[in-house]
C-alpha cells in the first residue's frame, strides 16, 4: 500500500485550499477572472515544460551516438557524456540524463497522458524511476486524487519500492573543444524534433 502523506503537510495544503475557496467568491467579477487567468497561464507554462523536457530527451536519444562520438574524440569516457554535454548546453546533467530517461520510459501515448494533469517536471523524475506503465498509471492516480508533493510522491514510492532516485549529476569543468566539438554534433538543437500533431498542447483555453 502506498505511503500516506504527511498528515502536517496535507492539513496544511486543505487549509490552503479551504482559504483560496473563501477568498474567491468575495473577489469582484473583474478580480475573479483575473485570478483565473494567472492560474490557466501557470497551468499552460507547467504543461509545456513537460513538453519541452519530453522533446530534449528526444533529441540527445536521436543523436546520442553522435554525442558519445564527439566526447570520446574529446579525450572523455562514454561514462562522462552527461557532464560534456550539460558543460556544452548550459544545463544540468542529472536533469539531461533524466530527460532522456523520460524518453526512454514514456512512449508518446504514455506521454499524452500526462498533458493537462496538475503534476510537474518534479513529479514526472519521481514516476520515470518507476519500472512498468501500471505502476506510473497508479501513482500517477494517486498523486491527483491526494494533491500529493513530488516529495510525497516519492516518500510514497520508497516506502514501497525502496530508494530509486538517480545520482546527484555533477558537473565537472569540461575543455572548451568539447563544448565546440558537441556543438556541432547538436547545431540543430535550435530546430528540435517535434512531437505529433496530437501531442501537442491547446493552443487556447
Amino acid at each position: 500500500m502506498a505511503a500516506k502523506p504527511d498528515r502536517s503537510r496535507a492539513l496544511a495544503k486543505t487549509a490552503a485550499s479551504t482559504q483560496e475557496a473563501q477568498i474567491i467568491p468575495q473577489l469582484p467579477a473583474s478580480l475573479q477572472g483575473t485570478y483565473q487567468q494567472l492560474h490557466d497561464i501557470r497551468d499552460k507554462l507547467v504543461h509545456h515544460a513537460l513538453e519541452a523536457y519530453y522533446r530534449i530527451g528526444r533529441i540527445i536519444e536521436q543523436d546520442y551516438k553522435k554525442i558519445a562520438e564527439a566526447v570520446q574524440n574529446a579525450g572523455f569516457s562514454r561514462s562522462e557524456i552527461f557532464d560534456c554535454l550539460a558543460e556544452a548546453a548550459g544545463m544540468n546533467s542529472k536533469t539531461l540524463r533524466d530527460c532522456r530517461r523520460f524518453t526512454q520510459t514514456y512512449s508518446q501515448r504514455e506521454f499524452l497522458t500526462l498533458v493537462g494533469k496538475p503534476i510537474f517536471w518534479t513529479h514526472v523524475r519521481c514516476l520515470i524511476s518507476l519500472p512498468t506503465a501500471g505502476q506510473r498509471k497508479s501513482y500517477l492516480e494517486q498523486t491527483i486524487k491526494h494533491g500529493w508533493t513530488a516529495e510525497e510522491l516519492a516518500e510514497a514510492i520508497h516506502e514501497k519500492h525502496g530508494n530509486r532516485r538517480q545520482g546527484s549529476g555533477r558537473r565537472p569543468r569540461t575543455p572548451a573543444s568539447v563544448g565546440k566539438a558537441l556543438s556541432l554534433s547538436l547545431i540543430h538543437i535550435s530546430e528540435p524534433t517535434r512531437l505529433d500533431a496530437r501531442s501537442r498542447m491547446p493552443s487556447s483555453a
